[in-house]
Order: C-alpha cells, then sequence, then structure tokens
C-alpha cells in the first residue's frame, strides 16, 4: 500500500498523518484569526471524526432502517424497540387467538370437504371429484394486528400426509355455509371441539431472536424494502399528534381523538373485542 499524498508506504491518503497534520495546521491558523467556521476547520474536523467500519465518520452515515444519520441498522435503537414491541404484542394476541379457538365449533378434527376438477383424458372433459380433509391445527401470522386478524387452520386430506390446504376459520365461525358458493373453498361437514394441546400458546409465541427473521426486520439489500415499515412510523405518528395538541387543541379538528383511536386499533383489548364479534355473527 502505498500514499498517494505523501508517496510513503504503510499507509493511504484516508490515514495519512502527513495529510491529518497539514489540516490541522491550516485549521489552527483559522481559528487563531477568529474564522471558527472556515472550510479548513470543517475539513479537519471531519479527517478526526470517529469512522465507522468503511471509512465513513459516524456523522455521516445514514441508517437503512430509520433513515437518520449519526449510526447504522445495526445499532438503531429504533429498530430494536420495533422488534421489542413486535414480541408483546404478537404474543399477546396469541393468548388472544388461543381464547377465540377454545370458543370456537370449528376446532381440531372438524371435518371438510372440497370439491375438484380434474382433467379426464378418456372422456376429454372434467370429472368432479370431492376430497374429505381434517382440522389438524391452528397458527396466525407473526406480524401487527390491527382491527382483528385471521386464524388459520391446517386441513390434511384423510389418507394423505402431503396434501394440506389452509382457512381462515374466522370465515366458518361467522357463516357455517362459508365456502358453498366458492369453487375453491372447502365446505364444512362436520364441526368438532377437540382440546388444542396446552402448549400451543408457548409454540407459537416469539422472542427477540425470533424477529430477526421478520420481513419487517430482516434486511434484503434492497433500499425500498429495507427502511421501517409504515405500520411503526403510523404508530409513532399518533403518538407524535398526541403531544402536539394535546396541550394545544386544534378547534377546528379534533387530532388527540382521532390519533388515539388509531392507536387503539392496534391493542389486544380492541382486537378481542373484534374477533369475538364473529360468534355474534354466526348465531
Amino acid at each position: 500500500m502505498r500514499c498517494s499524498y505523501c508517496h510513503k508506504r504503510g499507509h493511504n491518503r484516508r490515514t495519512c498523518p502527513d495529510l491529518t497534520m497539514r489540516m490541522k495546521v491550516r485549521a489552527d491558523a483559522d481559528i487563531a484569526a477568529g474564522r471558527t467556521d472556515s472550510y479548513y476547520i470543517r475539513e479537519y474536523q471531519a479527517r478526526i471524526a470517529p469512522k465507522g467500519k468503511k471509512g465513513k465518520s459516524v456523522s455521516s452515515q445514514q441508517c437503512g432502517y430509520c433513515g437518520e444519520y449519526g449510526h447504522t441498522r445495526r445499532t438503531c435503537d429504533l429498530l430494536r424497540k420495533d422488534r421489542e414491541w413486535l414480541v408483546v404484542h404478537h404474543n399477546a394476541h396469541v393468548r388472544i387467538a388461543h381464547d377465540y379457538i377454545v370458543s370456537s365449533h370449528v376446532g381440531l378434527g372438524s371435518l371438510f370437504q372440497m370439491t375438484q376438477r380434474q382433467y379426464n383424458y378418456d372422456t376429454g372433459d372434467y370429472d368432479r371429484k370431492n376430497q374429505l380433509l381434517v382440522l389438524t391445527g391452528f397458527s396466525i401470522n407473526k406480524d401487527g394486528k390491527c382491527d382483528g386478524f385471521p386464524i388459520y387452520g391446517t386441513l390434511r386430506q384423510l389418507g394423505s400426509e402431503g396434501i394440506q390446504h389452509s382457512i381462515n376459520i374466522r370465515h366458518y365461525v361467522k357463516d357455517a355455509n362459508y365456502g358453498d358458493g366458492w369453487r375453491s373453498s372447502p365446505t364444512l361437514v362436520t364441526p368438532m371441539r377437540e382440546v388444542i394441546p396446552s402448549d400451543w400458546v408457548q409454540k407459537n409465541a416469539i422472542n427477540f431472536a425470533d424477529t430477526a427473521t421478520y420481513p419487517y426486520f430482516r434486511r434484503t439489500g434492497r433500499k425500498r424494502e429495507d427502511p421501517r415499515d409504515w405500520m411503526f412510523r403510523n404508530i409513532d405518528r399518533a403518538h407524535e399528534i398526541i403531544e402536539k395538541y394535546t396541550p394545544f387543541p386544534d378547534d377546528r379538528y379534533n387530532h388527540v381523538e382521532r390519533a388515539e383511536a388509531d392507536l387503539a386499533r392496534y391493542t389486544p383489548e380492541h382486537n378481542r373485542v373484534k374477533l369475538f364479534e364473529d360468534f355474534k355473527s354466526g348465531e
């Protein structure tokens, strides 16, 4: 390695001590002359500022998650807080899903029927084939829950280990005849209410380490996909509005009430009410 400034070996221009000293001399001269914010002073300050791994000053580094300067995605405090929030948020909703499943008549062992069309090369026409499927498990997405959320049931074809189908059981709680008018949706034949495993909540809960691989937080290298998700920005915006308008209300519009309503849509209490309204629809 040879420096392009002093032409000595063992370092480059970025770490050259001779160039650093020259910058310091010019900056000191401007300070002595009373020029406190000259080009030479700013140049020297940028030169001696703490550097990241790639040689950029920390103050010039932009976080790929929150967009702020002075840190990277690896050390982003906002990213850490969002991951912590999702853990608490999701785990609270796992318990709501558990209570919903226990209260539902569409439980483990429920029998479904699905009609598929298969082409018959002998007749040159489509044959209808009925398949029986049994509900074997439940799951929910590991994402933000707002104004309710789907609870998925896994259906497996009787006599086959590999073929399975996923349904949102809420449709069948609200309407037992759901699927009759949809060719691609199974129809409920016989509801069952077998007890779900006692460790279901534990197995569906998440921890902080788990969130590193979730789409919200996983770095893809594509700038349009890596920034902070709209959901988290929307929640922060609502908190900012409440903080801004609570001391100084707007007579023309109730900003605080609207922001509080937006935040409430993400709460476990609100989503529990939204889900359990399904049972009133199915009565």
